[in-house]
């Protein structure tokens, strides 16, 4: 175990981490580049900790994780990014705040199996959260943060607080990212609070709390996504999701809606659509159970973009509240499973 003082301290320390290396902090404030390329491993992980979360200050800072199984912990992080290109590494306990256009919080390019837990994220004007896949990249996990009490309303199409994804050419990378147990209030986005534009993506166990602040919560891009478990108390633009085998369970929304829309393409249209020429994929093969909707609905085939390409086979079993099917669908169906009974089954006597 060691102790760094300064910035030059700890980038020295950074640079020549090893295996198991535990570097401790100390109070004061830390400015520049940070990089580490070490790798420690599952059992002895290298571990970057602040001696006191309030007292030792990032400001307009990058720390560069690049390595595996590395552990950064404890600090205050003011306009300050920690960025992880690496596999297996964790960023907990930290307080992210004061964050300006163009600094990500937490940013995950391209690594596999990395945890971003227990921090705070407030006061921020850009990405809080940020995962930029490639193929291959999977298992990242963003637990037990609580983001809270910052606008980002400058645009129609301005940073989500989570994305997931970055562009239509994520859209078959099934990244299994899972995203649970966060608390996100009072949060306003023109645009998308939570943006996914990839697959495979779960998100169960959230609660938002917007208070009719602007934002929705939009699969965008991607298939196979779960949405289960999740809390939503006036998230002014509700749910949306578009594209394939998405599930949606269990859920409570209050003052708000479930999207399930047409659009002018679908989901396998859009890698193969022209350079600028945006496709909004309609929803298919969808299953929304068990939802309880307070003061909302769920529509289905509500016209996006034109709304030629229908919303087709969505299944709705037993949701709690209004649905609307005013919109362009086709083959939904609203009734439980029937069952097979015995005359269906077995040889057929001529």
């Amino acid at each position: 175990m060691s102790t760094v003082t300064n910035s030059g301290d700890l980038k020295n320390a950074m640079n020549s981490a090893g295996t198991g290396d535990v570097i401790i902090v100390a109070p004061g404030t830390y400015k520049g580049d940070f990089k580490i390329t070490a790798n420690g491993s599952r059992d002895k992980k290298i571990v970057i900790r602040g001696e006191r979360l309030d007292s030792v200050i990032f400001e307009d800072s990058l720390v560069d994780i690049r390595g595996l199984f590395v552990s950064f912990e404890n600090m205050t992080m003011k306009n300050s990014e920690v960025e992880v290109s690496g596999s297996f590494n964790r960023v907990t306990n930290n307080i992210f705040r004061g964050g300006r256009s163009g600094t990500v919080a937490v940013d995950i390019q391209q690594g596999s199996h990395n945890r971003v837990d227990h921090n705070e994220v407030t006061s921020w004007g850009y990405f809080a959260f940020r995962l930029t896949p490639i193929h291959g990249t999977v298992g990242n996990r963003f637990d037990h943060n609580y983001l809270h009490d910052y606008k980002n309303a400058a645009s129609k199409n301005e940073p989500e607080a989570i994305q997931i994804g970055n562009g239509r050419q994520h859209t078959f990378m099934h990244t299994g990212t899972i995203i649970e147990d966060n608390l996100i209030e009072r949060v306003e986005i023109n645009g998308e609070l939570i943006s996914i534009k990839s697959s495979g993506t779960v998100m169960r166990n959230n609660t938002f709390r917007n208070d009719g602040l602007k934002g929705t919560i939009n699969v965008r891009h991607g298939n196979s996504c779960i949405f289960a478990d999740n809390v939503l108390y006036g998230v002014f633009g509700g749910l949306s999701m578009r594209g394939d085998y998405h599930t949606m369970v269990g859920n409570v929304l209050n003052h708000q809606n479930i999207s399930i829309p047409s659009g002018d393409g679908t989901q396998s249209d859009v890698p193969f659509a022209q350079a600028g020429a945006g496709i909004t994929p309609c929803a298919r093969y969808q299953l929304v159970a068990g939802n309880q909707i307070n003061n909302g609905q769920i529509s289905v085939g509500n016209i996006v973009a034109g709304g030629a390409s229908a919303a087709r086979d969505i299944k709705l079993f037993s949701n709690k509240g209004k649905v609307d099917l005013s919109g362009n669908h086709v083959n939904t169906k609203i009734n439980p499973p029937k069952g097979v009974e015995r005359k269906e089954v077995g040889p057929i006597i001529a």
